[in-house]
């Protein structure tokens, strides 16, 4: 019977060779803590009833170039386990610097009214849900399938996320409808980068969710600013992520004179990221 370490051995050598070592390492990590062994277990080496054939399946399907997020249905995001399908984009770890920010600029503040454009998962609704539960979220996805997803990870983290039905490009909320912050990640990327993009996330994550219309890279933060516009509060936040090569380009969509405080932050990698604006 084989250790924790011994398996862990097993599982990053039965991965395909052409994935780098670095990432078969993390990906026979995500997998055994994924069924209850730890990182710490296994560089202890501590016993294990499991063997390789437990994980055959999903080693077969990472092999087949599936992300392993879609392969264990489960991706982490701001200290949370959240159900992942291929309905909706896998979480990214620049997203959660998004939530960080939010939170510490709301620092303090109670029953806020919080409106999350393009949810997909519910990843960034449910996180501020968890973390500030007096505030009101309404989240919404233009896709039946990712607002499926969204209410299950809602419900697994009990949540009273107000998931809807709705097309950030194309329609208004209720007309009364008011809120003290709006934030989303929108499609951001332009077809023209399809070339420079992994194979496993242009196969298999939902294009619906990570390309712009065609020809229109900018297209979502203007219908973004139009809804701040008619539903964010005076004084109100908006905070969106956005594809560096065009920051500058979604800060000059936002130039009316209604949004002060207008600013381009950068990731933890050193990319324009993030632009936040407040409504006069």
């Amino acid at each position: 019977m084989l250790n924790s370490k011994e398996l862990f051995s097993s599982i990053k050598d039965a991965l395909n060779g052409n994935i780098p070592i670095g990432e078969r390492e993390a990906i026979a990590f995500l997998i055994l803590d994924h069924n209850g062994i730890s990182k710490n277990q296994v560089v202890a080496g501590a016993p294990t009833a499991k063997s390789i054939a437990d994980f055959q399946t999903t080693i077969e399907g990472v092999n087949k170039g599936l992300p392993i997020q879609y392969v264990l249905g489960s991706a982490q995001f701001y200290g949370l386990d959240f159900f992942v399908d291929r309905s909706v984009l896998i979480p990214r770890t620049e997203t959660e610097e998004l939530v960080a920010w939010v939170i510490e600029a709301a620092k303090g503040r109670k029953n806020l009214r919080v409106l999350d454009l393009c949810t997909g998962s519910g990843a960034i609704a449910v996180s501020l849900a968890t973390f500030n539960p007096s505030w009101k979220i309404t989240a919404t996805d233009i896709s039946e399938a990712a607002l499926k997803v969204a209410r299950l990870n809602g419900e697994r983290h009990q949540t009273k996320v107000d998931f809807r039905l709705h097309d950030a490009l194309s329609s208004y909320l209720g007309e009364q409808e008011q809120f003290e912050i709006i934030v989303s990640n929108p499609p951001y990327i332009d077809e023209g980068e399809k070339s420079s993009m992994p194979a496993n996330v242009l196969e298999y994550e939902p294009s619906l969710a990570l390309f712009t219309p065609s020809g229109d890279p900018l297209a979502f933060y203007r219908s973004i600013s139009k809804l701040s516009m008619k539903h964010l509060c005076a004084g109100g936040l908006v905070a969106v992520e956005l594809n560096p090569y065009y920051a500058n380009e979604v800060a000059a969509i936002f130039s009316e004179l209604i949004f002060t405080e207008k600013e381009v932050h950068l990731d933890s990698s050193g990319h324009q990221r993030f632009f936040t604006a407040r409504r006069r």
